[in-house]
């Protein structure tokens, strides 16, 4: 008999079990560490735990919002884009004790400033119902990390419409739309759809390799040399002591300051709204690191081709120096269909983040231009010409997007409005689904695409007849499943074939595996990552083991021959290679095609 109860809800990442000398079960955690089940001796539910904001201790009154006595509001340098919301932070340490920014736990990464126990640091995110009326503001959530003197455990508390207080978010996390009225959205309109975060998905970005609390460092606060950074002002109140000699530290700046150097703004965007995934060991589904401080030349993105998809840009790169229409980063963060990126924490674009990584990536060393590749157009074609191809697509939506469009009535920013609106609907019937896709953002929202985004029901797509014919086309195309399996002939040999997956999983269960890739991985499917001798590493599945040699094929299907003795690191991925997230920009019937044409294949 096989169970698959569960017997708990943790924050560790289990890579191993064994048994102590007394035949007690042992449990090895990724992040360092060994640890024991040991008997709880709380009630079956811990009723005392705070289910309403104001119960927290963290404020004095929620109406209005009033820190508690103890605490203390602090800001950083570089927020990250929250879909158009703002964000004020509040840090609770008790007692008498204080940060400091030595002697903390070791875990993967080495070691971490000390927290004392139950140390909270709290986030609040307001959204303006009506674009630049500061009265119409709104708190939309309150998210909470406590540190327990082991981890940091993560809450969201949801504000109630009458904002009076905010009510404790399960660990299934929610789901809700807001209606921004907005001059310069299509239609007057920005339907803003929300999620609450579940305990487990805040952990995707929290993790030990980001430094789980993210803006308590000094890349956010600043320097402790300069009496003016966030960092002196929290050691002012005596919430922080700061070591005696810090050394050379880094520090973030603001994207938007444009007194500050362009690199230096990009580099910030990038780290805060993509590096908790993207860096050594935080779970991005590719090679790319964009953690702040890090040279550009060990990004692993600049002139690099891409392995997760190219979105048919002509001769693509993760970041084609000095051609931004060719560099994928520039088409993900520009785009809210498709390859969309970040997935986490957002849904909608950040234009004016998005064009300073454009600007950014045309002051790169551009190779010597190759021949081959046509200039993406937007001219005296119109946009018919700049829609033929990707690039000229992605060139077409940066112009467009870029003209002025204020929040007056004058006859120039309609006219802006009006002409995004033309392209707009052209665009949505084009058959190219990666061009119909990237222009959704300028339709009105009664007139765009019901995708199944963040808040997907397998039921509703259970429900649904698929077209094996119409799946076929989306699996080799828009869906972007041939970059990694094949299918029927169709696809790429990376992950696991799936012509005749029927023979293995019915049609509810194969839904679940597309949903939640990283429940079950089979082992010879397990993300490994090794580090050569010279630093070197390379990631990819170990395809044969020996005790003298290993063989590894990484995404470009080319396979490494290593010696195990010699590698410095060899390091086993919790997350599946297949990222999560990948039917959101389909909608329900497109994810029944797909699922019926993977079951009818023979």
């Amino acid at each position: 008999l096989i169970s698959d109860e569960e017997i708990c809800d943790t924050s560790l990442k289990p890579v191993a079990f064994t048994l102590d000398p007394n035949g007690e079960p042992v449990v090895l955690d990724y992040n360092g560490g060994l640890y024991r089940f040991i008997l709880n001796g709380a009630p079956p539910v811990n009723r005392s735990f705070p289910r309403r904001l104001s119960d927290t201790g963290l404020f004095a009154k929620t109406q209005p919002l009033i820190p508690a006595s103890g605490t203390a509001p602090y800001t950083i340098v570089a927020p990250m884009w929250n879909d158009h919301a703002t964000a004020e932070w509040l840090l609770g340490v008790p007692g008498h004790d204080a940060i400091a920014t030595q002697g903390g736990v070791t875990n993967i990464t080495g070691g971490t400033w000390f927290f004392p126990t139950n140390t909270v640091v709290a986030r609040t995110l307001t959204l303006e119902m009506k674009s630049g009326e500061p009265a119409s503001a709104r708190r939309i959530e309150t998210q909470c990390l406590h540190w327990d003197g082991q981890a940091w455990n993560p809450y969201t508390y949801r504000w109630r419409a009458d904002q009076t207080d905010a009510e404790l978010v399960g660990n299934q996390g929610a789901n809700d739309t807001f209606t921004v009225l907005d001059p310069q959205a299509p239609g007057g309109r920005r339907e803003t759809v929300w999620r609450f975060m579940g305990r487990s998905e805040c952990l995707r970005c929290h993790n030990a390799w980001a430094g789980e609390v993210l803006t308590l460092n000094s890349l956010q606060l600043g320097s402790p040399d300069d009496p003016r950074s966030g960092l002196r002002r929290l050691a002012g109140l005596g919430l922080v002591k700061l070591e005696s000699n810090p050394g050379k530290v880094n520090v973030l700046v603001n994207p938007h300051d444009a007194a500050a150097p362009l690199a230096d703004r990009a580099r910030s965007w990038l780290h805060v709204n993509c590096a908790s995934c993207h860096r050594f060991g935080g779970g991005g589904n590719v090679a790319a690191r964009f953690n702040y401080g890090l040279p550009l030349r060990e990004t692993r993105s600049v002139d690099e081709r891409p392995t997760r998809g190219e979105f048919d840009l002509e001769s693509s790169r993760i970041i084609a120096p000095g051609e931004p229409y060719r560099s994928t980063l520039y088409y993900r963060i520009s785009t809210e269909g498709a390859g969309r990126m970040p997935h986490i924490g957002s849904r909608l674009v950040d234009r004016q983040g998005a064009r300073l990584i454009r600007d950014w990536i045309k002051t790169l060393s551009a190779p010597k231009p190759d021949p081959n590749i046509s200039e993406p157009f937007v001219g005296a074609g119109g946009p018919a010409q700049a829609l033929g191809s990707m690039s000229g697509a992605l060139k077409l939506l940066d112009f467009i997007t870029s003209a002025n469009t204020d929040s007056s009535p004058s006859d120039e920013a309609a006219g802006n409005l009006r002409r995004r609106g033309e392209v707009a609907t052209l665009a949505a019937s084009h058959t190219n689904a990666f061009v119909r896709d990237l222009f959704q953002q300028l339709l009105p929202p009664q007139q765009r695409r019901h995708t199944l985004g963040g808040d997907i029901q397998p039921q509703t797509i259970l429900a649904l007849a698929g077209n094996p014919d119409r799946g076929r086309v989306i699996f080799s195309g828009a869906a972007q499943c041939a970059r990694c399996h094949v299918c029927e002939n169709l696809g790429r040999a990376y992950g696991p074939a799936l012509t005749g997956i029927s023979r293995k999983y019915p049609r509810a269960q194969l839904l679940e595996q597309i949903l939640q890739p990283s429940n079950s991985i089979a082992p010879e499917y397990r993300t490994v990552t090794v580090t050569l001798p010279d630093d070197t590493e390379l990631t990819g599945f170990v395809v044969k083991r020996t005790g003298a040699e290993m063989i590894l094929r990484d995404e470009t299907l080319a396979e490494h021959t290593l010696r195990p003795a010699s590698l410095k690191d060899i390091r086993e991925s919790t997350l599946s290679a297949m990222p999560e997230g990948l039917l959101a920009p389909m909608t329900a019937q497109e994810a029944a095609d797909v699922l019926d044409y993977l079951l009818q294949s023979k």
